[in-house]
């Protein structure tokens, strides 16, 4: 379900369940991911996805928007999945130990404008003159948490992906994975 209060799921958001079961089918991963967060859940489409996928995974879902929440609960609801909702701002007072973020964040320059965009939520939209701004702070909050995210998957314009990249490096965040607009970063030890 989708109302005027979220995105519209676009098929490149496949790409983050594909990445995901890669990296739980990926021998040389040691150990398995137990705690996942579907940062900027919208509609709640990855956060259930994952579960249904991984009925064993704690899975967790935030987003700003209060009315978004309240679409990503229905969904869960109609697919019978338990999820723990909670409105927040990326990591903002959060200690929980996640395995791994599936960060579906805004990245849209404020300049760009396309009619496929025109009616959607526009603060799940844009995120400053490049984009960037959501992960920028993203990549500012990792680098001073004192619990270390394994694995952070990113969502952004092609033309971004070298800059999301410099993000992550600075943070001790390595290139492991590309599936089109989406990236999957390893934390180095």
């Amino acid at each position: 379900m989708v109302n005027k209060d979220v995105l519209v799921p676009r098929p490149e958001s496949e790409s983050f369940i594909e990445l995901l079961i890669e990296l739980k089918n990926d021998k040389s991963v040691p150990g398995f991911l137990h705690q996942v967060l579907d940062m900027g859940t919208g509609s709640g489409c990855l956060a259930v996805t994952v579960k249904l996928e991984n009925p064993s995974l704690k899975v967790f879902a935030t987003d700003i928007s209060k009315k978004a929440l309240t679409v990503a609960e229905q969904n869960a609801r109609k697919h019978e999945v338990e999820i723990r909702f909670k409105v927040q701002s990326l990591l903002d007072g959060d200690e929980i130990r996640y395995d791994i973020i599936l960060a579906n964040l805004p990245y849209v320059p404020e300049d760009m404008k396309h009619i496929s965009i025109q009616k959607e939520p526009r603060e799940a939209l844009y995120s400053g003159i490049d984009g960037l701004d959501h992960y920028r702070r993203l990549f500012n909050q990792l680098e001073s948490k004192r619990v270390k995210i394994k694995y952070i998957l990113t969502e952004s314009l092609i033309k971004q992906h070298a800059e999301v990249e410099n993000l992550a490096t600075v943070t001790g965040y390595i290139l492991k994975d590309t599936s089109g607009l989406v990236q999957l970063f390893m934390k180095l030890s």
